[in-house]
């Protein structure tokens, strides 16, 4: 059953390290019971097959939240789940996110509308409800709709002069997307109107290694770094050519960014600002534990496999639970 399926080493050991809170008992115990139902572990081989590794990765956090307790009765449930109520609870789910996810959509669409109009206090609601409608859901269209609203969350305050405020949601981008050009543009003009100079020309530095054609930002760091200088501190490199994008409300991907100059500029229009194409990049795990994980899918790759769908049919049932 599990053969085909391509193993991540960082997914294993997500897998691995929560099915370890649970007892050796526990495990099996869990174990004989999905595994009593082949339409429970057909459905959960199926799906996984087609999860990207961030929705993955939500997935295994999702069940840390849980105790080995919990997840022995949800086996329990789900052992005892027909074909019918397996499809139900499958069906359920998939449109509870699909309502959610339009939802949101509708809400970053009103933010934006509103933001075009000077009317960003109540843009920036928009944009808080959005992103709290999306909280949990390991989908890839969920992602891109949330990284949009932090984008354009960032634009609000900065025109709000919430500059606190837009360095905290720049942060969260950035820990996920270190290269994102609106992040980095953005949280550096928030450093800049709050004096924090070197963190301002950093940002902006950042920012021209991903899109070096724009001119508008070039403006900001030429300032910055005269305001750096004129403090008496001089040992920031000079020349960078950036441009300004704060106007715009929208996201820039990470693998378009350089390609798209023209389309950050303070002219764009606001349909490109609908058209979100942000991804979150991929979280970062010490060459050692990966090796391990690789190790131990070698020495036991049907046990890892288990655990893996295991764990995606666990946190399946805690989302139906949920809904």
């Amino acid at each position: 059953m599990f053969n085909g399926m391509t193993m991540d080493p960082e997914l294993m050991r997500l897998a691995q390290e929560q099915m370890s809170r649970m007892s050796s008992a526990d495990f099996a115990k869990i174990k004989q019971q999905v595994m009593a139902n082949p339409d429970l572990m057909r459905m959960a081989s199926e799906g996984m097959k087609n999860m990207r590794p961030e929705e993955l990765r939500q997935a295994a956090e999702q069940l840390k939240h849980t105790s080995p307790e919990e997840m022995t009765k949800i086996g329990e449930k789900m052992a005892k789940a027909s074909p019918e109520e397996i499809t139900a609870m499958r069906a359920h789910v998939d449109a509870q996110v699909t309502y959610k996810i339009n939802a949101a959509q509708m809400l970053k669409k009103q933010g934006n509308e509103l933001h075009s109009q000077g009317k960003f206090n109540e843009a920036s609601k928009k944009y808080l409800l959005a992103k709290e409608n999306l909280k949990g859901l390991p989908t890839s269209q969920g992602s891109s709709i949330l990284l949009a609203c932090s984008l354009n969350l960032m634009s609000c305050y900065l025109k709000m002069k919430q500059y606190d405020e837009c360095i905290i949601e720049g942060s969260e981008v950035l820990e996920n997307d270190a290269k994102n050009v609106k992040a980095l543009y953005r949280r550096g003009q928030a450093y800049k109107e709050l004096g924090r100079l070197e963190d301002a020309v950093s940002d902006l530095m950042q920012a021209h290694e991903v899109s070096s054609d724009d001119e508008t930002i070039a403006d900001v760091l030429r300032d910055a770094r005269e305001r750096l200088a004129r403090e008496g501190v001089h040992h920031m490199p000079n020349g960078l050519v950036i441009e300004e994008i704060t106007e715009e409300v929208g996201t820039s991907s990470l693998a378009n960014a350089k390609d798209s100059s023209a389309e950050n500029s303070v002219a764009q229009s606001q349909e490109n600002t609908d058209s979100s194409n942000g991804q979150s990049g991929p979280g970062s795990w010490g060459s050692a534990t990966n090796s391990e994980s690789v190790q131990a899918l070698k020495d036991d790759p049907d046990t890892i496999r288990e655990k893996m769908v295991l764990a995606l049919t666990i946190s399946d049932m805690i989302q139906f639970l949920q809904m």
